[in-house]
């Protein structure tokens, strides 16, 4: 099965992300491919395909990795794209965390998986939000004005205190997020 690990956001957070992407698809006319507000979650580790038997094992790990991170606030604020701005592929809601926690559940999560198998993740952690993916990119300065206006924009604050192994299951209108186990946070409560 398709499986990542991540953390979600308030549904505030995610309709207010949803205005924002509406206001993209005005301004812009390059063809993108967004990400439904509703599905929008902090990953901290893409798995793609997993065999039942590691679902289990991961099951059974996964609890350490936020043995040593309590509970946190995120701010969740700006818009910038992946690679960068002279060839977005990916936009982004940024975010930060005092202390760098969402940095350090990341890491514990990393060296968990790893442990049972996984390939090392070769890209540096980046906490970010995906909103969505351009399929084709039609005025590059079209982006830079939209994303410069919006580099300081406000989302909300989210309470990070649990993190969930989700199913991604594909269907043709775009993927279905299936929780399959949480993970609490010491002292958290989701």
């Amino acid at each position: 099965m398709r499986a990542f690990i991540a953390a979600d956001i308030p549904s505030a957070v995610k309709e207010e992300i949803g205005k924002l992407q509406k206001e993209l698809m005005r301004e812009v006319r390059s063809s993108v491919k967004w990400v439904e507000a509703a599905n929008i979650h902090i990953t901290l580790r893409f798995l793609g395909e997993v065999p039942e038997e590691k679902i289990e094992q991961l099951c059974q790990i996964l609890p350490k990795g936020g043995r040593e991170v309590t509970p946190f606030k995120i701010s969740i604020k700006g818009l910038g794209a992946f690679p960068n701005l002279s060839r977005p592929r990916v936009i982004w809601v940024g975010m930060e965390s005092q202390g760098n926690q969402i940095e350090q559940l990341y890491s514990q999560i990393e060296t968990l998986v790893r442990d049972l198998g996984f390939t090392p993740e070769k890209r540096a952690f980046s906490p970010h939000l995906t909103i969505g993916r351009i399929k084709q990119l039609r005025d590059q300065n079209e982006w830079v004005n939209a994303i410069g206006k919006r580099q300081e924009l406000f989302f909300g604050e989210a309470a990070v205190g649990c993190f969930y192994l989700f199913q991604s299951i594909l269907k043709p209108q775009g993927p279905e997020y299936k929780k399959l186990k949480k993970f609490d946070l010491p002292g958290g409560e989701g």
